[in-house]
């Protein structure tokens, strides 16, 4: 009986304010006082805190928003403590962020990180395309690019940088990923054969990939040719073929 009459004082409190006073800030506290004009809700207490859900990591939920907070007790990645959630992935508070091969990230997906563990390489999820048409060639067969025969991982950016420099053709594979705006980001560019070689392994992981055809790196080969990978082999088979060739074309970035 006395739960029910809290109800009904509640309900004719409410009543008498309206509902759209009934929304408003919260302040939860024991002097009485006003939540800060900032604060949705204002939690103050002298001896007391504030405690969140607390659970496994491999517990946590499956699509969380942006801005979702959790106490990990168990499994965490970086140990257990405060994660949060910041629209791309799982960071933990005071610690380093946690990535992983596979996770859409900066603009696609990360398909290699390096032993720091924080840095590494995302490729987009699509090939480019010019009004839907997907094949590109490397460039001008005649010119010898200085700067742009690095084959290592690491060396992708610096090549593409040295072809659109040196070669005024438009519409060539590196000055698509040189100019390329998607997803908001504009340090796209063509990866070197070894990064293009990386690609290929985790190719069912990034997804898109045309496997019945060759994909251009930015490794220049010699002044006629350049370094290309063939998605359909069993395994990455780098080759070479004239800059004039028209093939498909997947941009990178680094994070």
């Amino acid at each position: 009986m006395k739960t029910f009459n809290k109800f009904l004082i509640l309900f004719i409190l409410l009543s008498q304010m309206g509902i759209p006073d009934a929304i408003c800030q919260v302040s939860i506290n024991t002097d009485g006082s006003n939540p800060d004009a900032s604060a949705m809700l204002e939690i103050k207490s002298n001896n007391k805190g504030f405690l969140l859900p607390r659970i496994d990591f491999n517990n946590r939920p499956a699509s969380p928003a942006a801005g979702l907070m959790i106490y990990v007790i168990a499994n965490g990645p970086l140990g257990n403590g405060f994660y949060i959630y910041d629209g791309t992935g799982w960071f933990k508070l005071l610690s380093a962020p946690v990535f992983s091969i596979g996770q859409h990230y900066g603009g696609g997906v990360i398909f290699y990180i390096d032993p720091s563990g924080q840095h590494g390489l995302i490729s987009s999820e699509t090939d480019q395309q010019d009004n839907y048409y997907p094949y590109f060639p490397y460039g001008d067969s005649t010119l010898n690019i200085t700067g742009a025969t690095g084959t290592a991982f690491g060396t992708g950016q610096q090549n593409t940088a040295a072809i659109v420099a040196a070669d005024p053709t438009p519409q060539i594979a590196a000055r698509l990923c040189d100019t390329s705006t998607h997803a908001g980001y504009t340090d796209w560019f063509l990866p070197s054969v070894d990064e293009l070689d990386s690609m290929y392994v985790h190719r069912d992981t990034i997804g898109g990939f045309d496997t019945g055809f060759l994909y251009w790196s930015s490794s220049q080969q010699s002044p006629p040719a350049g370094w290309v990978v063939t998605f359909y082999a069993i395994i990455p088979n780098e080759a070479w073929t004239n800059k004039t060739a028209n093939l498909l074309v997947r941009c990178i970035r680094k994070f």
